[in-house]
């Protein structure tokens, strides 16, 4: 089913998917957890952060991570929208791209300042992910308006490719600030990205 931000809680294969992931972060220490405010990644969010005592349930919520919308096609099957082009409603791919950024520019100002590396949690959804790889890839193509970001992504040479689970990918980014130049800046290095990554 297709579905885009209808509001749907994880089903049992949602949840044993949700499982692994925790599995993979639980002897992993996260200062910081961050959800979409959609069930379903809140429920994922709090099945990771049950090996994490000190966030215990306390995930921070951002309606911007929450997937993208697709309009009339939300609850459709697969199949019934075929090699259809997306409906007029669906929700724009440089809309999702600029919510995505403008979160990304708030999380890092609001540790620019940090003495010590924090290593931050965050469930979102596919489109997300997809969003972010985009902008990644050709910045160019995302005017950001009002949005004065100085983030530059670099490719380390052997990137790990992670393996998830169907429907489920992990991601690592790596943020350092610098001043280099003169120039307040933050680098991502893209540490490892999911084997079947929606970029």
């Amino acid at each position: 089913m297709i579905q885009g931000q209808l509001d749907v809680p994880l089903n049992a294969f949602g949840r044993s998917q949700a499982e692994t992931s925790a599995e993979l972060f639980k002897d992993t220490i996260i200062d910081e957890l961050w959800s979409s405010t959609l069930i379903r990644a809140k429920e994922t969010a709090q099945i990771v952060g049950q090996y994490h005592l000190s966030l215990g349930h306390n995930a921070k919520e951002d309606d911007r991570l929450k997937e993208r919308g697709m309009g009339s096609w939300e609850g459709c099957l697969d199949a019934d929208v075929g090699q259809n082009p997306e409906p007029e409603d669906a929700e724009a791919y440089d809309a999702v791209v600029t919510r995505i950024i403008a979160w990304l520019r708030e999380l890092l100002l609001a540790h620019q300042t940090a003495k010590e590396d924090r290593t931050i949690l965050v469930v979102t959804h596919e489109d997300c992910i997809t969003a972010l790889g985009r902008y990644i890839n050709t910045p160019e193509s995302f005017p950001l308006a009002g949005i004065d970001l100085n983030i530059y992504f670099q490719t380390e040479e052997g990137v790990d490719v992670v393996d998830g689970c169907p429907n489920l990918g992990v991601s690592t980014i790596d943020f350092t600030f610098t001043g280099e130049g003169g120039e307040a800046k933050w680098v991502g290095f893209i540490k490892g990205w999911a084997e079947k990554g929606p970029v």
